[in-house]
C-alpha cells in the first residue's frame, strides 16, 4: 500500500526548503497551507549525502502553538506619552481581547531613580503574536514582551 504525497515549499528567515507531506497529513492540515500563514512544522529529517530530506508529520497554526506556551504579555509604556495623552490608555484597552488564556501586565517607568510600576490587568486575554503586534502599535507603548 503506497501513500500519496506532495512536496511543500516552505520558507523562513534563512531561505526556502522543501519537505514531503503525505496525503493523511495534508488532508488534516490543508487549510493552514496558505502563502503567508505562519505555521509550526513537526518534521522528521534525515541526511542523504549533502542534502537533508524532510517529512512533515504535522502542522499547527503558529498563533495557536504559541498561545499554548505563553503565560502573558508585559506592555511597557512611556510615562511621558501616557501623561500627555490620556487617549493612550483607552486605545490600549480597545486592543485587549478578553477570553484568552494569558495575563496582561502593564509597566510604567517612573522618573524616580529608574523605578517602575507594574500591575496586572484583571482577567484573561488573547496573547497571540498578532495581538502582541497590535498592542505594540499603540502610541506610547515602548515594547511588548512575552512572559
Amino acid at each position: 500500500k503506497g501513500n500519496k504525497f506532495a512536496f511543500g515549499l516552505f520558507s523562513d528567515t534563512t531561505g526556502q526548503f522543501e519537505a514531503v507531506i503525505f496525503s493523511d497529513t495534508l488532508a488534516k492540515c490543508r487549510d493552514l497551507l496558505v502563502p503567508g500563514t505562519p505555521v509550526l512544522l513537526a518534521v522528521n529529517a534525515e541526511r542523504d549525502g549533502d542534502t537533508v530530506k524532510m517529512r512533515v508529520d504535522g502542522l499547527e497554526a503558529l498563533d495557536k502553538a504559541v498561545a499554548g506556551v505563553q503565560r502573558g504579555l508585559k506592555v511597557v509604556l512611556d510615562q511621558r506619552v501616557v501623561q500627555s495623552n490620556a487617549a493612550t490608555i483607552a486605545e490600549l484597552k480597545s486592543h485587549l481581547k478578553p477570553g484568552g488564556k494569558g495575563e496582561i501586565r502593564i509597566v510604567l517607568a517612573l522618573e524616580d531613580r529608574g523605578k517602575e510600576m507594574e500591575f496586572v490587568v484583571p482577567g484573561r486575554f488573547d496573547i497571540s503574536p498578532s495581538r502582541a503586534g497590535e498592542l505594540a502599535t499603540v502610541p506610547g507603548v515602548l515594547e511588548v514582551v512575552e512572559i
